[in-house]
This record gives C-alpha cells, sequence and structure tokens, in this order.
C-alpha cells in the first residue's frame, strides 16, 4: 500500500505526464495545421505568377498576330527574306518564337523556367516529357482552361496554358496542299523547310508552361515550423517548472 504522500507525488507525476502528452499533441496539431495553410498559400502564390507569365506570353503571341493582320509581316516578306539569306528575321516573325523570347528574357533572374512543349515539335527540345505529354492531354479531353501539377519526383511546381492554333499559325502548320500557293514548292514545306503538319484553326497542340522549384519556400517553410517548435517547446519546460515549484511548495506547507 502507498502512503498519502507517495499517492500525491505519483498522481502529481501522472497530472504532469498528461499535461507534457496533452500540450505536445496540441502543438503537433497546430504545426501540422499550420503547414498545409502555408503550402497551400505558397502553391497559390507560385500558381499566380506563373498564370501572370503565361498570359503575358500568350498576349505577346495574340499581338505579333495583330501585326500579320495589319500587313507588317506577310508571307511576301518572308519569302525575300529567305532569299536574302536571313533566317532570323524569319524566325523573329514568328508569333510563338516571339512570345518565347520575351518570357526567356527574365526567366533566369526571376528563378522560374519556361517552357513551350508541344506534341510532334520541330525543335527537339520542346518533345513533351511523360508529365508534359499528360497534361497537355488533359487541357485537351477535358477542355481546361490552365493546368497545374507538382512533380513530387522533382518538388517543382509545373503550369500549362494551352496554346489555340490561329489562323496565322496554319501559315506554316497548316494544309501541305497551300505549299506551293504560298512559299512556291510542292513538297508540302513551309518558308522554314519543315513539313505542314495540316493542323486547323483552334487546335491545340502544345502549351505554354512555367517550372518552378518548391525547395526554397519548402526550406523557409521547415526553419519557421523549426523556430515555432522551439520556442512552444520552451514555453511548456518554463509551465512545466513553474508546475513543479507550485507543487513543491504547496507539498512543503501542507
Amino acid at each position: 500500500m502507498y502512503s498519502a504522500s507517495e499517492k500525491e507525488t505519483f498522481n502529481s507525476g501522472e497530472n504532469l505526464f498528461v499535461f507534457h502528452s496533452s500540450a505536445y499533441f496540441l502543438v503537433c496539431f497546430l504545426v501540422v495545421l499550420y503547414y498545409l495553410q502555408a503550402r497551400d498559400r505558397t502553391l497559390e502564390l507560385l500558381v499566380d505568377k506563373a498564370r501572370v507569365i503565361c498570359k503575358t506570353a500568350d498576349a505577346t503571341r495574340l499581338e505579333s498576330e495583330l501585326e500579320w493582320d495589319k500587313g507588317i509581316f506577310s508571307v511576301e516578306q518572308l519569302l525575300d527574306w529567305k532569299k536574302e539569306g536571313r533566317d532570323d528575321k524569319i524566325w523573329s516573325a514568328i508569333p510563338v518564337v516571339i512570345a518565347w523570347n520575351s518570357a526567356m528574357r527574365i526567366a533566369h533572374e526571376d528563378g522560374y523556367h519556361f517552357k513551350t512543349p508541344k506534341f510532334n515539335p520541330r525543335n527537339p527540345k520542346n518533345e513533351p516529357t511523360h508529365l508534359e505529354a499528360r497534361s497537355i492531354q488533359k487541357i485537351k479531353t477535358e477542355h481546361l482552361e490552365e493546368y497545374y501539377e507538382i512533380d513530387e519526383s522533382t518538388n517543382r511546381l509545373h503550369f500549362f496554358l494551352p496554346i489555340y492554333l490561329s489562323q496565322t499559325c496554319l501559315v506554316c502548320h497548316g494544309d501541305p496542299k497551300t505549299s506551293k500557293e504560298l512559299w512556291g514548292n510542292d513538297y508540302g514545306l513551309d518558308i522554314t523547310g519543315h513539313k505542314m503538319e495540316g493542323w486547323n484553326k483552334g487546335e491545340i497542340h502544345g502549351a505554354f508552361e512555367v517550372i518552378q522549384s518548391l525547395d526554397e519556400f519548402d526550406e523557409e517553410l521547415y526553419q519557421d515550423i523549426k523556430v515555432i517548435l522551439i520556442k512552444t517547446s520552451f514555453v511548456i519546460v518554463l509551465m512545466s517548472i513553474h508546475w513543479i515549484f507550485d507543487w513543491t511548495i504547496h507539498k512543503t506547507i501542507y
């Protein structure tokens, strides 16, 4: 049998254990909640940033297409540049290339990677990865205006904005039968020497893509949580010392 003093000591130890357990459980719950909310806020900010970048690139593309409509760029002009051997000028008149170059100028300094993956690309660098191909196909089949996904293997956010083919695009990507009328050859080739694909206005074959790493944000979040846990543990220890001190005085007096 335990004496009254021993029972009181045992009960006090049990109460202290319950206090510690409850406090740490509550702290862990709040930290997890904080992490999830902070992670969601971070993703929302990154998605907003990626959306602005892609829409700016698309606006640049559409603006350059207006230059075709106004006659600033034309098939005849591109043919003249071809005769002069000025392929650089030809590429500078292609709307999607203009948009890509515009986005790439600030990509590195702003900490993101910009791509234009597409099916059957002329540039091998634009060959889509498995994730990119699946994402573009998802956009097409589900008629999405945008799509993003986190690649857990690389901890990167991939944001996609579909590129819809316009009438201007068909000058190079349209019916191969028009190559004679447009570019003066019977081989179905466009001004760049590539085979015209026979695509149609409004189709989706690629997208603007912004890739952003989550490593830096996760590290900042980890440091925040680390500070919270250290401060909280310190407070709990102080409260425990205060509780033990009060209990000791109470036992001494009574």
